[in-house]
């Protein structure tokens, strides 16, 4: 069998996250792209997402593998699927891979953005897109938080508690924050992330804006897994997957 890899961005609004659920009326981005292979091919297919996003979060860069006895040429599989997907769903590329690869272990780093549109006013343009905080936040101590969170640590504090996942502990290997006009943008680059993370975080870095916790204590909390301090997630609106990462040979055939 192929091994065929895609390339694929998704507004993930009125999806119920990535993963294909049990109720299969429930809207996910695999079970849609799954149906659409299924009416390309004639095949029942299962593709691996190398994220498991959220509900309500979109991506700009996922990628996804399946294997399939289509002769379809490897090239050509992005037309035939697209023209069966709905609009917030489109791939971008579809090309052969090794059957070693696997889209979600074979990558070896994942970024995403978080926007945050700091306003008393919402917008209707960035409605899907950022999440509105009102009222002054201190971008200094926002920052000063978020950077402290380079280097290996132990999530456990920030990790949604219904997950069957073992090791909390991921290597953070870039953060970045910025502003531009009303939005305050949040990036991090690592190699894994657990579920609901980064919108934890997110929301422990609002709280410091506001100026009810310390710029220290993002980073203390994680390390002595003081979950009773993590108050909120922050909204599935603001994020997005915006980049996947693998070492070069990961694609040789």
């Amino acid at each position: 069998m192929r091994n065929i890899c895609l390339v694929l961005e998704y507004d993930g609004t009125r999806f119920n996250g990535f993963q294909k659920q049990p109720n299969e009326n429930v809207r996910t981005i695999q079970g849609e792209i799954e149906r659409a292979l299924k009416e390309v091919t004639g095949e029942d297919i299962n593709i691996y997402g190398s994220g498991r996003t959220d509900t309500g979060v979109s991506s700009e860069q996922q990628y996804a593998n399946f294997f399939t006895d289509s002769k379809i040429d490897e090239s050509v599989f992005k037309l035939a699927i697209n023209s069966k997907l709905p609009p917030e769903i489109s791939i971008n590329k579809s090309f052969e891979v090794p059957e070693k690869f696997h889209a979600r272990y074979s990558a070896i780093k994942r970024t995403y953005r978080y926007r945050i549109l700091n306003s008393d006013v919402r917008s209707a343009l960035r409605r899907n897109s950022t999440f509105r905080v009102k009222g002054d936040l201190d971008f200094e101590e926002m920052e000063k938080a978020w950077l402290s969170l380079h280097g290996l640590h132990d999530f456990d504090a920030y990790c949604k508690s219904n997950t069957n996942r073992k090791v909390m502990t991921c290597m953070i290997f870039e953060v970045d924050c910025y502003k531009i006009g009303d939005e305050l943008v949040f990036i991090i680059t690592g190699d894994t992330f657990l579920r609901g993370m980064v919108r934890l975080l997110i929301g422990t870095t609002i709280e410091i804006g506001k100026g009810k916790l310390k710029s220290t204590d993002l980073l203390d909390i994680v390390e002595n897994k003081k979950r009773d301090k993590v108050k909120f997630s922050a909204g599935a609106e603001g994020l997005s997957l915006i980049k996947i990462e693998y070492s070069n040979s990961a694609f040789l055939l």
